[in-house]
């Protein structure tokens, strides 16, 4: 099995913590229009089918 390594270094948490916000919020507001979007089931599907190709290169297949 391949391993992947990320040279990070040194991270505030300062730095960190506003990106971190905004994306929760605006992963929150996604959320909230998907569950009454007609769209929503197709791209819950296409999501589902992201995460098993990403499983897989992660795997190396």
């Amino acid at each position: 099995m391949k391993t992947m390594t990320y040279e990070i270094g040194e991270l505030s948490l300062k730095a960190l913590i506003g990106p971190v916000a905004r994306a929760t919020e605006v992963l929150s507001r996604l959320d909230e229009r998907l569950a009454r979007s007609p769209v929503r089931d197709g791209f819950v599907e296409r999501q589902h089918f992201a995460d098993a190709a990403a499983a897989l290169w992660i795997e190396g297949e």
